[in-house]
């Protein structure tokens, strides 16, 4: 239970913020669609950032990004550091064997965050996803893969979150509960997840077959690993004969990693219990 009363103006400062990270450039329409703050807000908001540093505007197109100010938030946050050193070797010799991106994500608030994106290195393949791009709990296969294999309280608390700061096509499937039960279902029973179609289209990404699968030692879920495939190349009857069973490999040898050296993995998270 909160100590004290919260402050809804800065709740809606940080929400338009938080969108305009979320969308690399981004309009006041964009902004809107994600906040559900009327435009008015919205544009108040945008210029009270952008005269504290936070933002800059572009006349030409009529959007807004982040400025480099934003670093210095983040300076005191280094996220999951240790992690990145225990699975990068892993994850290396994965991407070389199979050929195909592959990214490991652990559950990060309101969405993933993705260990040791593409070894460092630039993904050709990955190339449109936006700036600091943290995959959806609901839409994502990282996402999908934990959220589906989460004890039931874990999950309410997934909905509750995804609720109130997901994106819109998640909150519009939030509109239906049974339909997210069934999507859990079908996620479990099939042991593995792919993109939400709307929100692939978004992200640029409609033209690959995106495979998630938990990273779980079947008592506590600790986050999820996906592979990227071409859709032209590979279907997905194929990808599931040919690689969920080396991604559920990979997950295996990862979760052997991470057993050694428990301090190293994130504190806050919630597990299966």
């Amino acid at each position: 239970m909160a100590s004290s009363k919260q402050v809804s103006a800065l709740q809606r400062g940080l929400s338009v913020l938080a969108s305009v990270s979320k969308l690399g450039h981004a309009t006041v329409a964009e902004v809107r669609e994600l906040t559900g703050l009327d435009k008015a807000t919205i544009i108040r908001m945008l210029e009270t950032l952008a005269h504290e540093g936070y933002i800059e505007r572009h006349p030409l197109d009529l959007t807004y990004s982040l400025t480099g100010r934003m670093a210095d938030l983040g300076r005191g946050f280094e996220p999951h550091a240790r992690l990145a050193q225990l699975t990068g070797p892993l994850l290396r010799e994965f991407r070389t064997e199979v050929g195909w991106p592959t990214d490991f994500a652990v559950p990060d608030g309101d969405a993933m965050f993705i260990i040791d994106p593409g070894g460092g290195e630039p993904v050709p393949l990955l190339a449109g996803r936006p700036p600091n791009y943290r995959p959806d709990l609901l839409l994502a296969p990282l996402g999908l893969a934990y959220s589906a294999f989460c004890t039931d309280e874990e999950q309410r608390w997934i909905l509750d979150r995804v609720s109130r700061t997901g994106p819109p096509e998640a909150r519009r499937l939030l509109r239906d509960k049974e339909r997210v039960s069934h999507l859990f279902e079908e996620v479990r029973e099939a042991g593995y997840a792919t993109a939400d179609p709307e929100y692939a289209k978004r992200l640029g990404a409609e033209n690959l077959l995106c495979i998630g699968v938990p990273v779980t030692d079947l008592q506590r879920v600790y986050g999820a690993v996906c592979l990227f495939l071409v859709r032209s190349s590979v279907c997905e009857k194929a990808a599931q004969r040919i690689y969920v069973p080396r991604l559920k490999d990979l997950a295996d040898r990862l979760i052997k990693k991470i057993e050694r050296e428990r301090g190293a993995f994130p504190s806050g998270l919630h597990y299966r219990a």
